[in-house]
């Protein structure tokens, strides 16, 4: 039997690729900015304040989660802090209800979005949430992982704009010499232009 799960996993794990990003789950955005600069001296963080450009849908119901989010990057990982400001329903809000902090799942850009999540679903991992951007490209699913397991997993495809914008936020962290800690974009739009 363990062999049988352990070759279930085998596929997604060659199409999933390496863990992209590190999704954690804050209370509050401004402390968890300044836990984490503090902890491993990272920064500086690209705030985004708001999300109204996806619509959600957690569980089969259409959900408004008013979501404030920061990004920054530790080495080649991307750290997002997400913090949820209303009571929606999200994984955000039952990670945070289930007496939990920190990190709520762990981020993958495959190549291949839809192998990737036919693998994932294949393995026996529902998909439970879904973030569609007002975009032609597929959605952000989140998968529930076994709680042995922890994190959620998340699927992402990343267009070129959204590369091209990461890799400069990843330069940016890389030269960063602590001078203004956090950037604010009032909205997606602004940070992808």
């Amino acid at each position: 039997m363990a062999d049988q799960h352990l070759q279930a996993w085998t596929k997604p794990h060659a199409l999933l690729g390496r863990a992209a990003q590190w999704g954690c789950v804050v209370r509050e955005i401004d402390a968890g900015m300044r836990d984490w600069t503090s902890l491993l001296g990272i920064g500086p963080w690209i705030l985004v304040r708001d999300f109204s450009a996806y619509s959600f849908t957690h569980r089969g119901e259409t959900v408004l989660p008013e979501l404030t989010v920061a990004i920054t990057y530790f080495g080649d990982i991307q750290v997002e802090l997400i913090e949820q400001r209303n009571d929606a329903p999200s994984p955000y809000r039952d990670f945070l209800a289930a007496g939990r902090e920190g990190i709520q799942h762990l981020g993958f850009w495959p190549a291949d979005f839809a192998a990737a999540r036919a693998a994932v679903e294949a393995s026996g991992h529902a998909p439970v949430f879904f973030a569609q951007p007002n975009a032609p490209v597929n959605p952000t699913i989140y998968f529930e992982a076994p709680e042995r397991v922890g994190p959620m997993i998340e699927l992402s495809e990343i267009p070129e704009p959204r590369k091209r914008a990461y890799a400069r936020m990843r330069e940016l962290a890389e030269n960063w010499d602590g001078s203004a800690p956090v950037r604010e974009f009032a909205s997606l739009a602004t940070l992808f232009a």
